[in-house]
């Protein structure tokens, strides 16, 4: 049975779980019935119910979540190249974005791929005003973040007007935030202001920070590959920017006590590590493949957890990632680094990821009844034996939400 196309009712309904890992702890339970009714988990017990759909050899795990997405890039077939320098990638997706004859579409292939690969929660950078392509559906469930960019303050002033518009309108299904951009195209003080406006509205917030070694060259001596790029275009202008900047400059205005996830965070040293270890509502997204793709140095999300900071995998965009399977993407930290924990990969890409983005994602009674399902495929239909099994085996992921 395909248990994605279960119906909620007001009745109950029992399903069964070889597997069944709730979000929390190292070990899973086995041999599992969940009870939903009216949406809600409304049982977890080892207790074989009268009737219940039995999911066989597959696991229920908390949905899947993607805190960092870019779905206009979606109609890509492979990730823009080279990826190097990255001043002349950035202007490779510029151009891309102006030749798009038809964004809807691509919009919508994107939650399709997204919604194959069993995503259950997604948080779009939204680029255009027109959101009706955004379907008021509720799987993937949506977050909407509408992203800032400006180079004088005209145009802030008019990108803020933007946010407030978009803020003020709100979308069945979709939660709605603020990205300012990233530090070469957001000034501190024109991120003053989007902090500002989202305290107002109290909405969370995501910025790409301390991505690549040529932004931290931009913002402690206004130097380097960007700005070259900012003067090609006649967008470089010098007094909107101080010298001696940090990501731990941007990190302290983003510091709003409202959900904020730091996209990449490839290049944070270690007083911003213990600056967000100390902020739980903080998080980073790591993007492996796509800084793998830039030839990023080791990323720090292991001290970054250690440290006892939030981090969560995201898959970026079709720019620079071959697809938008977040599942790929933990299993390609397991092969890359085989000491890496399966369990903690797992949870990076499921409850972290949730926090991440102000959602409780974990499996309790009470909750909302949405997990993953991910199934054994191949040639080995075989229940999952450990954790590296439930990852790195072949297997069929499907978003399951009641109500």
């Amino acid at each position: 049975m395909n248990v994605a196309s279960a119906t909620s009712s007001d009745s109950p309904q029992w399903f069964k779980a070889d597997w069944f890992w709730a979000g929390e702890g190292d070990t899973p339970r086995r041999g599992v019935f969940i009870e939903t009714q009216s949406g809600l988990i409304s049982d977890i017990t080892p207790t074989t119910p009268a009737k219940f759909v039995d999911l066989g050899p597959a696991a229920i795990l908390p949905s899947l979540a993607n805190p960092h997405c870019h779905l206009e890039f979606s109609d890509l077939s492979e990730p823009l190249s080279p990826p190097l320098p990255f001043a002349d990638w950035i202007g490779k997706t510029v151009a891309a974005r102006r030749n798009r004859t038809d964004w809807p579409s691509s919009i919508q292939s994107g939650l399709q791929e997204v919604n194959h690969a069993g995503v259950g929660l997604l948080a779009e950078i939204v680029t255009q005003d027109d959101l009706s392509v955004y379907p008021e559906t509720t799987s993937p469930l949506l977050m909407l973040f509408r992203e800032f960019l400006a180079f004088d303050e005209t145009q802030a002033a008019g990108q803020l007007q933007t946010l407030k518009s978009f803020l003020s309108e709100q979308k069945a299904g979709a939660v709605r935030g603020i990205s300012p951009h990233a530090p070469y195209t957001v000034c501190l003080a024109d991120l003053e202001d989007c902090v500002a406006l989202a305290r107002e509205f109290q909405t969370p917030l995501m910025m790409h920070l301390a991505e690549t070694q040529a932004e931290l060259e931009f913002l402690y001596h206004q130097t380097g590959e960007l700005v070259d790029m900012l003067k090609r275009i006649d967008l470089w202008r010098p007094e909107r920017y101080e010298q001696g900047v940090r990501p731990l400059h941007y990190l302290q205005l983003l510091d709003a006590n409202l959900p904020c996830v730091i996209a990449h965070g490839n290049y944070l040293d270690d007083e911003e590590i213990s600056f967000l270890a100390r902020r739980p509502h903080f998080s980073v997204a790591y993007c492996p493949r796509t800084h793998a793709y830039f030839e990023h140095r080791p990323h720090p999300w292991r001290k970054l957890a250690e440290a006892g900071v939030n981090v969560t995998l995201g898959t970026d965009g079709r720019g620079s990632n071959p697809d938008l399977d977040i599942w790929k993407d933990a299993q390609f930290v397991k092969q890359q680094q085989p000491d890496a924990n399966s369990r903690f990969l797992v949870q990076m890409a499921t409850v972290n990821a949730g926090r991440a983005l102000g959602q409780d994602l974990r499996l309790r009674i009470g909750q909302p009844a949405r997990w993953a399902v991910v199934s054994p495929t191949g040639n080995d239909l075989s229940p999952f034996s450990d954790w590296d099994a439930l990852l790195l085996r072949q297997t069929r992921r499907q978003s399951v939400i009641m109500g």
